[in-house]
């Protein structure tokens, strides 16, 4: 019988695939064992075909007692398996290392699939998590419905005493609140004074859209451009 302790695993998983026996899974003390009982079933098989007892000359008797080559009863013949189909039956302890093969490649597959779940468990939580940061971070849409009435709620009425400090306390609120400035138009006709609407009025379509034009054209109206500042800023200095 071939001595299979000095093989390497790789030389041993050779000897079992070209013997057609399962060995994935299995050390090389179980591998060993396996082609051992094989061999042993091998040599069994050559050695006694009929499963017949070897009498002391060599010769075969059913009882195991000594006859002149034949058999006790002429009229029957004692027939075995085929070494063909004696080499095919596997010992119990063969049984067992399949049965155990199958168990290991069970484990391993089970092990396999709740991996492969926990990983997809794993996406499903980051990609909410992604989501749930990203909809806490975005910034809100300008101009949007709710957003926009408590802003309106917050910006000052003009008074026709106090042009400046309107539009300064009506800049600074629309600031504060991050207010895209190409909004700033829409929300200036509703605090406007009535002769701040007139000049609103007067404007072409195109200025009535741009908060500066707008703005411009108002304090023009209440003669409050750069002259005016000049001898205000003059007056100022003379107090």
């Amino acid at each position: 019988m071939p001595t299979y302790t000095r093989c390497t695993v790789a030389e041993l998983r050779d000897v079992c695939t070209q013997r057609n026996l399962e060995c994935d899974g299995l050390t090389k003390r179980e591998m060993v064992a396996l082609l051992m009982e094989y061999d042993s079933q091998i040599i069994d098989t050559v050695a006694n075909p009929d499963g017949e007892d070897v009498a002391s000359d060599g010769q075969f008797s059913e009882t195991g007692d000594e006859v002149d080559g034949r058999s006790h009863d002429n009229d029957s013949v004692i027939t075995g398996p085929s070494p063909d189909v004696a080499g095919r039956q596997e010992s119990e302890s063969v049984i067992q290392l399949r049965l155990r093969l199958a168990l290991i490649q069970e484990e391993r597959r089970s092990r396999e699939e709740e991996r492969l779940a926990r990983e997809r468990e794993w996406e499903i939580e980051q990609e909410r998590m992604a989501m749930h940061i990203s909809d806490s971070t975005a910034t809100p849409r300008p101009g949007s419905g709710p957003d926009l009435k408590e802003i309106k709620s917050l910006l000052p009425t003009m008074q026709d005493s106090d042009i400046l400090s309107f539009f300064m306390a009506f800049e600074r609120v629309l600031e504060s609140n991050d207010v895209d400035k190409t909004l700033w138009a829409k929300l200036l006709p509703g605090q406007l004074s009535a002769k701040g609407m007139k000049t609103f009025a007067r404007l072409t379509l195109a200025e009535t859209r741009d908060y500066e034009s707008i703005k411009r054209a108002i304090l023009a109206s209440f003669k409050l451009d750069a002259t005016a500042y000049l001898r205000m800023f003059r007056s100022f200095r003379g107090l």
